[in-house]
Order: C-alpha cells, then structure tokens, then sequence
C-alpha cells in the first residue's frame, strides 16, 4: 500500500512563550483539542493540589479512531507551562485518512507507533527550545506519512500470536521474559515500519497479580453485551497492561485492541487510545466516547487513580472473575478457562477461542 500523508498540528503552552501556541493550520483540529484540553483542566483545577498532581502526570500517546470514520488522528501529549508558569498541556498531533477503519482499529499499535515516536520527539524539542522557532520545521514538516497495509500489519500481528504463548505474555508483562534466540527471530519477522528495542535484560518485578486467563475473561465478559445493546452504556474506559519491554508494546496492545475492535464492529463509534504509564505500569486505556476529558483525566490525573469510577482496571488480579465463572457456568466460558491455565497455549489459540465463546466466531 502506498504511504498516506499525516497533516501535523501543535496546541498548547510552552516554557519559551507567554500564552497559548497554536499551528497555522487545522482550524477544525485545534478547536477540538481546545476543548478537549480546557474541560480535562477545568476538572482538574476544581480540586486542591491539583497543580501537584498536574506536574507529576505523564506523558501521554494517544489516537481517536471512529469505526465508520475515514480521518484518523493520533498525538502526544506532555504536561507543560507557558513562561509566566501557568499550567496546561502541549500536544503534537497528526491527522491522517483510513481506508478500512474498522480494521485499522485493531492494528493501529503497529503503523501509529513510529508516528508517535516523532511526535514525542517533536514535543520535548518544543518544551526545551529557547524559542518555538527553533521547533518549527519539525512541528510542521510536510514528508510526514504511516503506512497502514492492512495485510502486513496482520501478518505481523499473527507472526507475534504465532510465536508467543500465554505464559509468555504473563511473563512480559510481569518483566521477566527473555529469550535472546527468540527475541532475534522475532526481530527479523517484523516489519520494517514497526520499530523494535528488545533490550539484553529486563528487570525481574511482577505486576498487581495480572494474568492473562483473568484478563482475558474479564474483557469478554465486560464487552459481551455490547456486540447486541451497543456501546451507548458503556461510559467507563478499559485499562489494560502492556509488557515492561518497550519493543513488544505495539505487537500487545495490537493483541488487546483487535480483540476489542471486534465487539464495536458492527457500531458507529470513536474509540480513543491512550499509552501511558500508570502507577509505574506501561498500559494501553481504551474509551468509546472519542475526546472525553473524563477520559484524558482518568489517564493522567494521579488524584483519582484509586476508586476511579470512570475506568475499569484490568491490569490487577481480577479476582471477580471466578464468582461470575461460577455463577455462570457456561460451558463456553469454562472451555475457555480451562483453555487458558495451559501456559504453553499459543497467543493465537487464546484469541480463536475468546472469539468463539464471546463472539460466536
């Protein structure tokens, strides 16, 4: 597939400006990143210490993708302050056309990842410049491209589901897998679009007691109801965990949103993607209302991690899920429960069988 064009903008305040800087263009864009951006600040300003909490929030990845929308976009977007010290984001964005939204959803990890890397680099050029001049030509570039083949990025998808099993992708995300041998296969089969930093070791540190037969079960269970009722009820946004490994975090979170993607298939709807670092954990947060700013402070307000009512964590033991196994007693869902305590079961397998039980594929 020929490489589609990603028209950039930036909003937001800078160190080396008095008030807000803005691109020249992309007027419809950056009003919606103005409201978007002012309402999640709005939230966050009504409660003491919020300055605190704003200075330690993280850097953020993120997409909107509708399911019957052709115009994609995806940002970065960092804390920051205009030269007076006043608080508010900086956020560098690209918009770009989808052939086929409904499955570009569920793959976009692995063509948005190199976009996002320039878009991060683009954002602490601009926050550490003496002047926004200096960032310009990077801000604003006009070569700027992804390259969504739908057929290569699944085959790259499947290349990862293939080659790892669930007790792999326990073990990276927990931070202990590491094979050298088939990390340097794994290498050579992805594609050249995808960047890869598989690094010689990783830190040997578990995570909340996640498992992937938990998460699994618990992200069926939660969205089966949507594939007849839709998602107008569906107000809460899904956290999930990526692996410690930044150069598997794109295959992973590919592994999640294609799951998900399927449950909205057949529904007009704005799913927004957020990457993140939550609570020292690397996670993909997965909304269905488009630029919530409930959404955007549920990512990066640390005040309400704990007992948020707008997100559903998935990335501790949910240990819920073994009253509703039971409760049910599906034979499905047992099938696939069962299914899952085999570590050596192949990612692939795992996913067949979610999407025989859940989705009647």
């Amino acid at each position: 597939m020929t490489a589609v064009p990603v028209e950039l903008a930036y909003f937001g305040k800078l160190p080396s400006r008095g008030d807000f800087v803005r691109s020249a263009r992309h007027p419809a864009l950056l009003h919606l990143l103005d409201r978007w951006l002012s309402q999640t600040m709005d939230g966050m300003s009504a409660d003491t210490g919020w300055k605190q909490a704003f200075d330690t929030a993280p850097a953020v990845h993120f997409a909107f993708l509708g399911s019957r929308s052709k115009v994609g976009l995806a940002g970065h977007l960092v804390p920051s302050q205009d030269a007076s010290g006043r608080r508010y984001p900086f956020v560098t964005a690209g918009s770009f056309e989808v052939a086929n939204p409904n499955d570009f959803i569920g793959l976009s990890p692995l063509p948005l990842a190199r976009l996002w890397t320039r878009l991060a680099t683009s954002a602490r050029l601009a926050q550490t410049a003496a002047d926004l001049s200096e960032a310009q030509p990077q801000l604003t570039a006009d070569h700027v491209e992804i390259r969504p083949d739908i057929a290569v990025m699944q085959a790259a998808l499947k290349g990862y589901l293939q080659h790892h099993t669930v007790g792999d992708l326990d073990a990276q995300i927990a931070g202990t897998w590491f094979d050298e041998e088939e990390a340097e296969g794994f290498r050579a089969s992805r594609p050249a679009s995808v960047p890869s930093s598989i690094p010689s070791s990783l830190p040997p540190q578990g995570w909340n007691g996640f498992s992937v037969r938990r998460g699994l079960l618990a992200l069926g269970l939660l969205l089966q109801p949507v594939v007849a009722q839709g998602t107008g009820q569906l107000a809460k946004c899904l956290a999930l965990p990526l692996p410690v490994d930044a150069g598997l975090r794109a295959e992973v979170a590919a592994f999640w949103l294609h799951l998900v993607a399927r449950f909205v298939a057949r529904w007009d709807v704005e799913l927004a993607v957020f990457f993140v670092l939550r609570q020292g954990q690397p996670q993909v947060v997965i909304g269905f209302k488009g630029a919530s700013a409930a959404m955007l402070r549920s990512v990066i307000d640390p005040s309400v991690a704990v007992g948020n009512k707008d997100l559903i964590d998935l990335c501790g033991d949910c240990a819920w899920v073994e009253t509703a196994l039971a409760e049910r007693g599906d034979y499905g869902l047992q099938k696939l429960s069962g299914y899952l305590q085999d570590p050596q079961m192949s990612l692939r397998q795992a996913a067949a069988t979610f999407r025989e039980v859940f989705l009647g594929e």
